[in-house]
């Protein structure tokens, strides 16, 4: 089956999203805390009047999010082919960001409405039998008629975060179509977290760093937090932050208070910053 319109609208929850399609088979291209923060070295040095902290480190802090879960395993049962009059296949690679816990146990699933439409565990390529890791090859069946319109959602469940990520949206499919070989799918699973299901794209501008001759440069990282929970990081790859950042920051629920911190290498410290932005589902910016 091949999803055949170019653009849909997702949504995860409450969240909604745009997604780019591309030619995808009964699927779309979806769009769709943590390490508790270790104690940095060096003296704090207040500084109200310019609207941070600042503390003397000497190492990148070990900030990341927490993805790990309690959610059960699912019940997920192969359809049967016998059942559907076409099918398709879809190559799903998994995003950057969980790659590190992919291994024996994960499943992807494909649904339309409530009905599950295929069922794939990591694939196996290459002429050693290999595992090809983040790797998942599913095939999809179907029974509907040329050019309808249905929902979809695909699903993730991860064995080693015991977590389901669902990303759903509405797709036009045909038949006879192979997807995500010649090029990569990677779905935005993060973005369909049942842990944090709030998602807000965080435009941020450190105007008073820079005010301060602080300056921006490659391998500085800003990171959002909930208390003493990494919810976002952003690593800087460029040597000056002339725009703002846009970073992802996940939250558990909307108007959680976030705050940010900001690791300066080129100065071994972390400013850690007062302002405070309430989480929300979509998009909003801060100046710090």
């Amino acid at each position: 089956m091949r999803i055949i319109n170019d653009k849909i609208k997702m949504s995860t929850g409450s969240v909604r999203l745009n997604a780019i399609m591309c030619q995808l088979p009964m699927l779309l291209s979806l769009l769709f805390a943590s390490l508790v923060m270790g104690a940095c070295g060096g003296d704090d040095d207040n500084e109200p009047s310019l609207g941070y902290n600042v503390t003397t480190v000497e190492a990148l802090p070990s900030w990341q999010i927490d993805w790990s879960s309690n959610d059960a395993r699912p019940a997920w049962k192969a359809p049967n082919p016998n059942e559907y009059e076409n099918w398709s296949v879809i190559m799903i690679q998994i995003e950057d960001a969980l790659m590190p816990y992919v291994g024996a146990g994960d499943m992807i699933a494909l649904f339309v409405g409530d009905e599950l439409r295929g069922l794939a565990n990591t694939a196996f390529l290459g002429e050693s039998g290999g595992s090809a890791k983040g790797v998942f090859l599913l095939k999809a069946f179907g029974n509907e008629p040329d050019k309808k319109e249905v929902d979809v959602s695909l699903s993730y469940y991860c064995n080693k975060l015991k977590q389901i990520f669902s990303l759903s949206g509405q797709a036009v499919y045909k038949t006879g179509e192979v997807f995500g070989v010649d090029d990569d799918y990677v779905p935005q699973f993060t973005h369909g977290s049942s842990k944090y299901p709030v998602v807000m794209n965080l435009g941020v501008t450190v105007t008073s760093l820079i005010q301060s001759s602080v300056t921006p440069s490659e391998g500085d990282v800003i990171a959002a937090f909930v208390g003493d929970e990494c919810r976002g990081i952003y690593t800087l790859d460029n040597a000056l932050l002339s725009s703002p950042v846009s970073m992802d920051v996940y939250g558990r629920a909307t108007n959680e208070a976030v705050t940010l911190k900001y690791y300066s290498a080129r100065n071994n410290s972390v400013f850690s910053f007062f302002k405070t932005v309430n989480m929300c589902n979509g998009t909003t910016s801060v100046s710090l």
